[in-house]
């Protein structure tokens, strides 16, 4: 998917001026308009370090650029099995087919998806900052699945000095079958029940002490630059930086009795909920808006 090109402008071609003028790369003004010595910029980091040369930053681009002013680190990820009960094939769900690719790291996630929900833990730990990332909840929500994929690939392995968890499919049988219903209820009204899969996911955040929880969905309609759901403790502050970032709009209301954002705060834990348009606009277009409220939301805490 294309991120930004010539002729963009807003905060995310902003960020990325920073970053190449840390590296050396972009000696032209931080306006947030990505013009002629920003696309310079741009091929000139993609030749030094082999990539193709259009002039856009891309995944891949926008992938070693984070790991050039990150530098990888051996060991900085470790991946494993959460809930066992909820396993499914979530290739077989066109949209994540299509809209994920298929490197060697999302292959390792695909099929350990077929034994249940997995957790890809980032970071040293070297701080008690710490960031639980779920997407998922609805298997119908395709466009939440893409953009913590996508933030793995661009996260794995950073020198990251706190602790982030990611559960890219949080019921991938239900992702599979392309489905809202776990077992014929919805598992975001259930969360408050032992065994459940949002009860296991409250669950690990409490036993890993995470007072953070970015909750992604996406749903009909939504305004086409987001929507933020958030109430209590630091989420107002929370929201307010990533409207800030992206424009989103944000509604603050209490969560719904079962929903994850609800039993998260019944323990004292920072959960908001991002949507994203689902049903009108392409699935491609809204990951990448999930995707830009996502990272500003990592940012808010500290972590790249």
């Amino acid at each position: 998917m294309v991120w930004l090109k010539k002729g963009n402008t807003g905060s995310e071609v902003k960020k990325y001026q920073e970053y190449l003028s840390k590296l050396g790369y972009y000696k032209g003004v931080i306006d947030s308009s990505f013009g002629p010595v920003m696309e310079k910029a741009v091929i000139k980091f993609q030749q030094d370090n082999k990539l193709t040369v259009d002039g856009i930053i891309g995944d891949q681009t926008a992938r070693i650029i984070m790991n050039r002013l990150y530098p990888p680190q051996p060991g900085q990820y470790k991946i494993y099995l959460l809930d066992q009960k909820v396993g499914g094939d979530v290739l077989q769900n066109p949209e994540i087919a299509q809209n994920i690719p298929q490197t060697a790291f999302s292959k390792q996630i695909f099929d350990l998806c077929k034994q249940g929900s997995v957790v890809v833990e980032l970071g040293r730990g070297a701080t008690s900052k710490k960031l639980m990332i779920e997407a998922g909840i609805h298997g119908n929500e395709e466009e939440a699945n893409i953009a913590a994929m996508r933030y793995l690939e661009i996260m794995k392995g950073l020198d990251i000095p706190g602790k982030i968890y990611i559960i890219p499919f949080a019921i991938p049988k239900d992702t599979a079958k392309n489905s809202r219903t776990f077992n014929g209820t919805d598992p975001n009204r259930t969360a408050n029940q032992a065994g459940t899969p949002g009860n296991v996911l409250i669950n690990f955040a409490a036993s890993k002490g995470i007072k953070y929880i970015l909750d992604v969905h996406s749903g009909g309609g939504v305004n086409v630059k987001g929507l933020v759901f958030y109430r209590y403790f630091d989420e107002p502050s929370w929201f307010s930086y990533i409207q800030k970032r992206y424009g989103c709009t944000g509604q603050k209301i209490a969560g719904i009795i079962g929903s994850i954002r609800k039993v998260a705060n019944g323990k004292s834990i920072n959960c908001i909920t991002l949507e994203v348009e689902r049903d009108t606009q392409p699935t491609s277009t809204m990951a990448v808006v999930d995707y830009n409220m996502l990272h500003a939301a990592a940012q808010y805490l500290g972590f790249p």
